[in-house]
């Protein structure tokens, strides 16, 4: 059965409105799991929690779930597509254009002339309807459509480097969470070996206290050590479950699931000069290409604006169709060559070309700017990752030195030579060397992960 006007006209309105509706307007709310809403993993994290519900995670494991998770990374990959849809734009720019147009018009008289002495002529209906199919054609545009089509390329690779560039700060911002995570569970798991020492320091010294070897005050002592101790494994322990939320959100997991990571102890031995590195990070930043792309567009917009003050060449032609009986046809082809050149529109083209011009300094300056501000993160990062390595091996030397003097002065306590205050003096020391190495270890891993941000890529 053939569809009569009505119908074909009600489809077609409904395929337009379908096209211009607003599209997820049913999204609904987003609630995080802490509040109740179903979990979201992605295909790494699900594989990870598949075999246990507390698993290890690896760094790499880690890095793969916070990529897959990541929501500015889908931003910056969904700003590469949209900058894909401007050089469609631009590309329609030279493109034919075609236009339709339906018209029906009423009057309360005839149209016609009137001749003296004779009855008027009448050349048109009343009711008329008309109906015209046009087509345009650019021709040439004096690079108006060339130079907006190179912006949009150049648009295209700055939001791929942008993506690149979100996907390093990804990264490290993964590695810094990484890396404080277990920091604070190895400065947690010392201050829990200190009070082991000093449970035991206690035992001892409440038995001497009970043979009357040594004074009540000994004892005293230990407990106030020991006081302190736990006041500082709450603290610690606090930390930990700081640091484990910190890491769930830069992975993208619910903020109360429980993370666990593995350990990192060993260290790289890495030797580069400054200046090769200043060089190699000038290269490879891909926020610093982006910023010499930026001036490429600039650069582009500003030849498409000048060339609003040449004409456009286009062609047109059009199918015309009309109800009107007076006319001798019914239907007509017309079709030509025009050319539109702008004479005066009040010099919004000549202020849009200055705005153009300081549009190319700002982001000279930008890139210029952005060159300091990379010299600078490079400098630091290279500074504090030569200075966590030489850390720590002196941090371990004072390890070595801090059991052995502890071993002596608890052997010297046995003896009735030394106090438990001098016991808690040295096994403070060996804590606190302890904890100084946990320190410079785990701040060279992040030095290095700084550095290779830094950097822009791998170290060499």
């Amino acid at each position: 059965m053939k569809p009569t006007r009505t119908q074909a006209l009600a489809a077609a309105c409904s395929v337009l409105l379908l096209a211009c509706a607003a599209p997820r307007e049913d999204e609904p709310e987003y609630v995080p799991q802490s509040l109740g809403g179903s979990p979201q993993l992605g295909e790494a994290a699900s594989a990870a929690w598949a075999s246990t519900a507390t698993p290890v995670l690896t760094l790499e494991q880690c890095l793969r779930i916070a990529q897959e998770n990541s929501r500015r990374l889908g931003i910056a990959t969904r700003r590469v597509l949209i900058a894909d849809d401007r050089v469609d734009e631009a590309i329609a720019g030279i493109l034919p254009r075609l236009e339709a147009e339906g018209r029906f018009s009423a009057r309360n008289n005839d149209a016609g002339v009137q001749r003296p002495g004779q009855p008027g002529i009448s050349f048109q209906e009343r009711e008329v309807g008309t109906a015209t199919l046009s087509a345009i054609v650019p021709l040439y545009s004096f690079g108006r459509v060339e130079n907006a089509y190179d912006a949009a390329k150049l648009g295209v690779q700055v939001a791929e480097l942008d993506a690149r560039r979100v996907q390093q700060n990804l990264e490290l911002a993964v590695r810094d969470a990484y890396f404080r995570l277990l920091e604070a569970k190895k400065i947690a798991t010392v201050v829990d070996d200190s009070i082991a020492v000093i449970d035991l320091q206690l035992v001892v010294a409440r038995d001497f206290f009970s043979q009357q070897l040594v004074s009540k005050s000994d004892v005293l002592s230990v407990e106030v050590q020991l006081a302190e101790r736990q006041q500082e494994r709450i603290l610690a322990t606090n930390n930990v479950e700081l640091a484990r939320i910190a890491l769930n959100r830069v992975l993208g997991l619910d903020i109360d699931q429980r993370t666990e990571v593995e350990d990192v102890l060993a260290t790289a031995t890495w030797r580069g000069a400054l200046r090769d590195v200043l060089r190699l990070a000038i290269e490879r930043r891909p926020d610093l290409e982006a910023a010499r792309q930026r001036i490429g567009i600039a650069q582009a917009q500003w030849r498409a604006t000048r060339s609003e003050f040449f004409p456009v060449i286009f062609a047109f032609g059009s199918f015309n169709y009309t109800t009107d009986e007076f006319q001798l046809n019914d239907d007509w082809l017309s079709g030509g060559a025009a050319i539109r050149a702008p004479i005066f529109d009040g010099g919004v083209t000549y202020t849009r070309l200055k705005q153009r011009r300081r549009e190319i300094d700002e982001a000279i300056d930008l890139r210029d700017e952005r060159i300091d501000d990379v010299l600078l993160d490079v400098r630091q990062a290279f500074v504090e990752q030569r200075a966590a390595s030489e850390r720590i091996p002196v941090a371990q030397k004072a390890i070595e030195l801090g059991d052995e003097n502890l071993r002596i002065v608890r052997d010297q306590y046995g003896q009735g030579l030394l106090s438990s205050v001098d016991v808690l003096i040295e096994e403070d020391r060996l804590s606190r060397a302890r904890v100084s190495y946990y320190r410079a270890l785990y701040t060279y891993h992040q030095a290095q992960a700084r550095l290779i941000n830094a950097l822009g890529g791998p170290l060499e």
